[in-house]
């Protein structure tokens, strides 16, 4: 399951508008995205941050994709739920579910509408050195590429008889052994590839770089920018001071039970 959630982030093109975005805009809404999610504490407002997700993933015609990842996430997020209920109460679990959900899925947003190469030449426009972008943008690149190799490696080695499932918790760590060690020395392999490519094309040459597509912030991307610097400042005051007027989902229940 880890294998698919981590496939369900590899990058495939389409044409529509939220795919046409300025990379910067798109990594300025993740960082508004992720630094709500936690800062917020009511579940209402947790809520309301994850609806607007929703628009995003229609517009990016990726909203089977949302479903399909939010599936594998449900044992995830039941488990932390139980967790929550246990140790904290009910408005805590609803809000921690809320809040994974909100991260999750504004990471997927991010990086199955972003490709590597316009992510790497976002951050240094941002004025991040080239070799820490490119890097960045390496491993969005490989990290989906990587699921893959493991799901194939895997489905070779049942087909050789391993079971992955059965037995405790020692032994299945034994039988993953067939796995790991497979995908640690393909991953040093490429990783040598890439390093060789790379000292190749003088990587590391101290020269201005270019790019083939230059990035341009156009008008929808402006509108974004501020509207999401609106949301932000929204929820900063909400947390700040409107927090303790805001009802919580039991007091909800409370009063329409009375």
């Amino acid at each position: 399951m880890s294998s698919m959630i981590l496939e369900t982030f590899k990058f495939r093109k389409k044409k529509n508008v939220i795919y046409d975005l300025d990379p910067r805009t798109k990594l300025f809404i993740i960082l508004i995205y992720a630094v709500l999610s936690l800062l917020l504490q009511n579940f209402f407002l947790l809520l309301f941050l994850f609806l607007t997700l929703l628009p995003f993933f229609y517009f990016a015609k990726s909203f089977k994709k949302f479903l399909d990842f939010n599936k594998n996430l449900s044992i995830m997020v039941i488990f932390i739920f139980i967790i929550n209920i246990f140790y904290f109460n009910f408005d805590f679990a609803l809000a921690m579910i809320f809040r994974l959900l909100v991260l999750m899925d504004s990471f997927l947003l991010f990086f199955s509408t972003i490709h590597p190469d316009e992510l790497a030449q976002a951050l240094y426009k941002m004025k991040i050195p080239f070799p820490y972008a490119y890097t960045i943008s390496l491993a969005a690149r490989f990290v989906p590429n990587l699921a893959e190799e493991a799901r194939k490696i895997q489905e070779t080695q049942i087909s050789r008889g391993i079971d992955f499932e059965s037995g405790n918790i020692f032994t299945k760590i034994k039988n993953y052994l067939p796995l790991l060690i497979p995908l640690f020395v393909s991953s040093i392999r490429k990783a040598h590839v890439v390093a060789e490519s790379l000292e190749a094309r003088c990587f590391n040459a101290h020269v201005r770089r270019t790019f083939l597509h230059e990035i341009k912030l156009k008008r929808i991307d402006y509108i974004l920018l501020f509207g999401f610097g609106t949301l932000f400042i929204t929820g900063l005051v909400a947390t700040l001071w409107l927090a303790p007027f805001i009802m919580t989902i039991t007091q909800l229940i409370m009063l329409l039970m009375s």
